[in-house]
């Protein structure tokens, strides 16, 4: 019996697996309820984008609502994921976000000029109740089918 998620995921893009996978468990510990998909790069994260396109007629609720990218990525890697998500209709709702641990003003890190941004970085090693309040406000629960 496969399992039916209620809340749209959200794509983690993180070249470290365990400073990803700690992310994670401190969403879940949050009290995150989406399903959080972890993607090492880049092209990865383009390739479960393209597979969640495909599988969007049928199964809307696996388009991710969001697309947290972490601030090791380079920045011409990031211009290309945001380019290339903008392109694909099914992903026009996607919310990309930068994630900084940046000490400095809020924002530092955000790359410039990317779809769907929000105002400022959101700093993951501190408290996360502003990634949290993000996520509730951009992705809604999906309507289980019985």
């Amino acid at each position: 019996m496969s399992r039916v998620f209620s809340h749209h995921p959200i794509l983690l893009v993180h070249p470290d697996r365990p400073e990803a996978a700690y992310l994670r468990d401190r969403l879940v510990t949050e009290g995150v309820r989406h399903p959080i998909v972890i993607s090492p790069s880049i092209d990865d994260a383009k390739d479960y984008l393209f597979a969640a396109t495909v599988a969007a007629p049928l199964q809307a609720r696996f388009l991710p609502c969001l697309a947290l990218l972490d601030e090791k990525l380079g920045e011409e890697d990031v211009r290309d994921l945001a380019n290339w998500a903008r392109s694909q209709p099914a992903l026009s709702s996607l919310h990309l976000v930068r994630l900084t641990s940046d000490h400095g003003p809020a924002g530092a890190s955000e790359p410039r000029g990317l779809p769907w941004a929000v105002p400022e970085a959101i700093r993951a090693d501190g408290p996360l109740d502003a990634l949290r309040t993000l996520i509730e406000r951009v992705c809604p629960p999906v309507a289980e089918t019985p």
